[in-house]
């Protein structure tokens, strides 16, 4: 059986679409394409230190919003920090992130909390706006009361699958915005999709979808808040999501899978690959995405244009239970001297260089056949430009074939007080899983009986076999079937 992973044709960290221009001009220019803002803008290493002293330069925004919304300014405050002690291996001047209200010491002029509330409160946001900006200036077509704010960004608390119900979305906020931006044509008003929520999940994204629709054909600017905390810290597309980070198995309810931001922040280094903050209603990464994407919106609203003439049209895998063939291809407009593959196992924490240091340009697939059955595999393809510069394609993940019984570790590790269990049976069989702490002694048989051929989630939440918590410690847990017997250690952490 040889399946396959596909990365569809993207352009490196990608803005699907974008408009450059500047916002402090005052000849007024229409603009032609929309500004999208999303998951694909979560590296901040890839944006020049020049388009960060443009942005500090060039800005002035007033930012509307309540709770989740602050997650864009508590992040931001976050990795200033982090980034002068060198998180990501960033190696930029001290407190470039740096921002406050006014730009004073060279800072980006930030006004939290400008406009009382947020988004979702009509029209009292609107009446808001009007009083903050003052009347349109004709000169300038900013307003008279502020007038050098060029940039204005409200977001959502709740309200946008509430709004979708009851059908006022474009009433009061599509129709709003469009006429604000009418009316201070030097302004520049960013739009936002409402944080995900679980909770409302159809409501809230088709009403999510509106939006997203309606800046793409109106070539508005977008900061997609939903999207960026829909996808993993890999990748990884979250069907069900919970703006606590939390993914489920259905919408509006269902069992919770995991949390992709704590598995995150447990198999990798506070400091150097993520940093604590404050994260209003959620965990620390995802508030440090958010500050990411919004210094790639700072950074394009400035000018910055984000898209390369390089483009990955595929990055695919196929995977049998020996051998994993790795496929690409790209098009491009400039000379380039070859190809990195980087691989790594288990979580993508650190991933390895491997098939040498440098593959021919002429080169289009590679076969990678130091695999186990049954094991996940993470890839990156990185181009190589003349000039020594590595554009980096998305990580890929794949699955080789199953010959035997595998027994995953269990997420998060350490934990407290549930965790996760995956095994995957290539056949059907009659199997155990047990848990049994340090001593050898069985605390809780969590499946007896015959399975069919697949891979299985338990769901352990540190109870024994009469349902009481146990304490805190090292557990073994055990899969037995007739031919085979794998175990593995996990911690709990009360």
């Amino acid at each position: 059986m040889v399946r396959m992973h596909i990365v569809p044709s993207l352009k490196f960290c990608l803005i699907g679409w974008v408009a450059v221009f500047c916002v402090t001009s005052t000849a007024f220019a229409q603009r032609t394409k929309p500004v999208i803002v999303n998951h694909r803008c979560r590296d901040i290493t890839l944006i020049p230190e020049s388009a960060l002293l443009d942005a500090k330069e060039r800005l002035h925004i007033a930012y509307g919003h309540t709770s989740h919304g602050s997650q864009l300014t508590t992040g931001m405050t976050g990795l200033v920090e982090f980034a002068n002690s060198g998180g990501l291996g960033l190696s930029l001047p001290a407190d470039i992130f740096a921002w406050n209200e006014g730009g004073t010491n060279g800072a980006l002029d930030l006004r939290d909390y400008a406009m009382a509330g947020d988004v979702g409160y009509y029209p009292d946001w609107v009446n808001n706006t009007y009083s903050y900006l003052g009347s349109p200036d004709p000169n300038t077509g900013r307003g008279t009361a502020h007038p050098d704010v060029n940039v204005i960004i409200w977001s959502w608390c709740g309200q946008v699958a509430s709004k979708y119900t009851a059908g006022t979305l474009e009433s009061e906020y599509l129709t709003p915005m469009s006429q604000l931006e009418e009316q201070y044509p030097g302004v520049t008003f960013v739009y936002m999709t409402g944080h995900v929520d679980h909770y409302h999940d159809a409501a809230l994204k088709a009403g999510n979808q509106i939006i997203r629709d309606f800046c793409i054909t109106n070539n508005k600017v977008l900061y997609d808040f939903a999207m960026i905390e829909t996808f993993g810290s890999d990748g990884t597309f979250f069907e069900y999501p919970s703006d606590n980070c939390d993914f489920f198995d259905v919408g509006s309810g269902g069992t919770p899978l995991g949390n992709w931001a704590l598995e995150y922040q447990t198999s990798h280094t506070e400091g150097e690959e993520w940093f604590d903050c404050t994260s209003a209603h959620s965990q620390a990464l995802n508030a440090n995405y958010k500050a990411y994407a919004a210094w790639w919106l700072w950074a394009i609203l400035a000018g910055w244009d984000s898209s390369t003439p390089v483009q990955i049209q595929y990055f695919k895998s196929e995977a049998s239970d020996s051998e994993i063939k790795l496929l690409w291809n790209i098009q491009t407009d400039e000379s380039i001297t070859g190809f990195k593959l980087y691989r790594g196992t288990g979580l993508p924490t650190e991933l390895s260089l491997m098939a040498g240091e440098i593959l021919p340009m002429e080169v289009r697939e590679y076969t990678d056949r130091q695999v186990q059955g049954g094991q996940i595999y993470y890839y990156q393809l990185t181009i190589v430009m003349e000039d020594g510069s590595e554009l980096r394609s998305p990580v890929i993940s794949e699955r080789t074939d199953l010959i035997r019984p595998a027994l995953d570790q269990n997420y998060p590790n350490p934990f407290n007080p549930v965790t996760n269990i995956e095994y995957q049976l290539p056949d059907r069989s009659k199997i155990a899983l047990k848990v049994y702490d340090i001593t050898g002694a069985l605390v809780r048989t969590l499946v007896d009986g015959i399975q069919a051929e697949g891979t299985y989630k338990v769901i352990w939440d540190a109870r024994d076999a009469s349902n009481l918590p146990v304490s805190s410690g090292l557990y073994f847990y055990r899969l037995e079937t007739a031919d085979y017997l794998l175990s593995r250690k996990m911690i709990l952490l009360r």
